[in-house]
């Protein structure tokens, strides 16, 4: 192991662009309506990931009992989709790297978010609820770690890219947000 230095981080990066663009080559940066649709798309699906992620808090007691355990048991809920978010997130640069098409990639895993919020409350057994909340999390952890790696891509060499990062994450943070008063 050896501690990074600005060599060793220029390189990285060289080595981390060559793993997210195809054959290592530069591609133009998306422009016009293309890029703010892209970018609208990914602001309202990280909104409701924030949404998503902030409502099982609120409602953890009446979670609890639905599925006739306690409110601790209840609460290792959060573990289970943290699994699912951690393995869709490392997961997502290998299926980005293998898949031509973003648009499929991000739609399939809103789907089975969309399919994990709708079926929770027919839910009434706690191992079923955990398989849930795993395969909710999966998909969350690819849309935030894939949003993240496209809005840098769809705004790159733009003044404005690291303010649509930051409104990016505003939107997660405004989801979470208001969440509890939904």
């Amino acid at each position: 192991w050896q501690p990074m230095t600005a060599e060793s981080g220029a390189g990285a990066a060289a080595v981390l662009e060559e793993a997210l663009l195809p054959n290592g080559e530069a591609q133009a940066p998306i422009v016009g309506l293309w890029r703010w649709i892209w970018t609208v798309v990914l602001w309202w699906a990280i909104f409701a990931i924030g949404v998503a992620l902030a409502m099982l808090g609120p409602t953890l007691q009446e979670v609890g009992e639905q599925l006739r355990v306690s409110v601790t048991v209840a609460g290792s809920l959060f573990t289970w989709r943290a699994s699912g978010y951690l393995v869709g997130a490392v997961w997502c640069g290998d299926v980005l790297h293998r898949m031509p098409n973003a648009a499929a990639v991000f739609l399939a895993p809103l789907l089975v978010a969309s399919l994990g919020v709708y079926s929770l409350p027919w839910c009434s057994e706690y191992p079923v609820a955990c398989f849930i909340f795993f395969f909710q999390g999966l998909p969350m952890g690819m849309l935030d770690t894939g949003g993240n790696v496209l809005m840098l891509a769809l705004w790159r060499g733009s003044p404005y890219q690291n303010g649509f990062e930051h409104a990016f994450h505003f939107f997660f943070g405004l989801g979470a947000a208001l969440a509890p008063e939904i």
